[in-house]
């Protein structure tokens, strides 16, 4: 299992960070195989999720992946957990026995153009990457209301790791979200709930 064993590290030059699905019977999938250090465009699609124990990101020496079996997140060994509490009754929207393998990985990149070289078979654009993402999204029926959730963590270059929440409700509550780091509330965020309309929060990692 990568993110048991791997010291955070890849010898994948060409990016900082790859993707990592580590399966229940000790079995991996990695974005490049890490001999040949080959890919393709459609390696995602063969993660089998069924099989899945944690998924997300090597590189730099870190590791950020979150559990399938509770969709918590653990980033550098810092435990992530995240709730929606409504006058003082809390619905977990992870940490719970649920599986959370609905996985999302994506890469955020610009196309530069450079005039003054001379234009090869590759043209006169290079391509960088900015930003690298990972994360889930469920569907979670909780005493009676069904919740969209939605939870990405973005390392974008050069800059501090965040978070970004999606929730959704079928019915309209006045409550916030809670963010808990090993344990201990770190964040609370005022996040009233429209029926049927989404609410979208961005939170630095800390």
């Amino acid at each position: 299992m990568i993110f048991t064993t791997s010291n955070g590290t890849h010898p994948i030059l060409s990016q900082d960070f790859i993707w990592v699905a580590d399966y229940y019977d000790g079995t991996h999938l990695c974005e490049y195989d890490l001999e040949t250090k080959e890919s393709d465009p459609y390696r995602f699609y063969s993660i089998d999720r069924m099989k899945l124990l944690r998924f997300g990101l090597i590189g730099h020496s870190s590791k950020l992946f979150f559990e399938a079996a509770n969709g918590v997140f653990n980033i550098n060994g810092e435990e992530f957990r995240i709730s929606y509490v409504e006058n003082d009754k809390e619905f977990l929207l992870n940490g719970r026995s649920l599986f959370y393998n609905d996985i999302i990985s994506y890469k955020d990149a610009v196309s530069e153009a450079n005039p003054f070289q001379k234009q090869t078979d590759c043209g006169m654009f290079t391509n960088r990457i900015t930003q690298y993402n990972f994360g889930y999204k469920k569907k979670l029926s909780l005493d009676g209301i069904t919740f969209n959730f939605q939870a990405i963590v973005s390392i974008p270059y050069q800059d501090k790791a965040y978070m970004s929440l999606k929730i959704a409700s079928d019915q309209e509550l006045d409550g916030k979200i809670v963010i808990q780091r090993r344990g201990i509330v770190v964040d609370e965020i005022e996040s009233p709930l429209q029926k049927g309309h989404s609410t979208n929060i961005t939170w630095t990692l800390k």
